[in-house]
């Protein structure tokens, strides 16, 4: 019995993770992001109420022996224990308290797209052009340390492609490969005009940038100036 409670707890986290999200205490409701589309940035923020969140979890997710142990107090524990929950909901366009959960953070960008810009403007600080490989490696390290699902390839590629002209870069796709003379073509980020490419990447180096990466995401993420609405 105490292990299908865990096992409903670890179904609800990974819920919560795979929708990237939040708990609003105040306000008593669940909400995430949703695009459009796949590749849009444009989206709308879905509303839960508890009591529908747990029916959509126990609908699409539990197994039968552990669902009735999908609850209400089941999802609030998982939001605790993740770092979900949040006093409640304010909308700023500056930082705000990191127990509170500001609304208009990611009416640019959701917050895995806010994570992957802050790894390819570390990279473009330090001047690296970087293989489409590589860059896919730091960003699972980085999606890893932060706790987040890794994406897959083709969902990776798509917000790469959405956050690469306002983090400083160009993608050179597999028709439009980044030529380095005297060394060869590459899928890859460039930064305009630097014509050099990074191809000596290792564990130390994707280490550092995922953590850098993530103090940058941080700063933006745990506010200070906030307003409630």
């Amino acid at each position: 019995m105490k292990d299908d409670r865990v096992i409903a707890l670890e179904i609800a986290k990974q819920w919560f993770r795979e929708l990237d999200a939040s708990y609003l205490a105040k306000e008593d409701i669940i909400v995430h992001w949703k695009p459009f589309t796949p590749e849009s940035k444009r989206g709308e923020w879905i509303k839960l109420k508890p009591h529908q969140a747990v029916r959509i979890v126990k609908s699409t997710r539990a197994v039968l022996k552990v669902m009735r142990y999908i609850n209400v107090d089941i999802l609030r524990a998982a939001a605790q224990e993740d770092g979900r929950m949040y006093v409640q909901g304010i909308t700023t366009k500056g930082v705000a308290p990191t127990e509170y959960f500001n609304f208009n953070r990611t009416e640019t960008f959701t917050r895995f797209e806010l994570l992957i810009s802050c790894v390819i403007k570390i990279l473009v600080g330090h001047g690296w052009n970087t293989r489409i490989i590589d860059l896919s490696k730091i960003i699972n390290t980085t999606f890893s340390k932060k706790g987040f699902k890794i994406l897959s390839a083709n969902k990776r590629n798509v917000i790469i492609d959405n956050v690469a002209q306002e983090s400083g870069v160009i993608v050179r796709g597999r028709l439009d490969r980044l030529f380095v003379n005297g060394v060869g073509r590459y899928v890859a980020i460039q930064i305009e005009g630097l014509k050099s490419i990074k191809l000596d990447y290792d564990e130390a180096t994707i280490e550092k940038v995922a953590d850098d990466a993530l103090r940058m995401f941080e700063s933006i993420t745990e506010p200070e100036n906030y307003k409630v609405k």
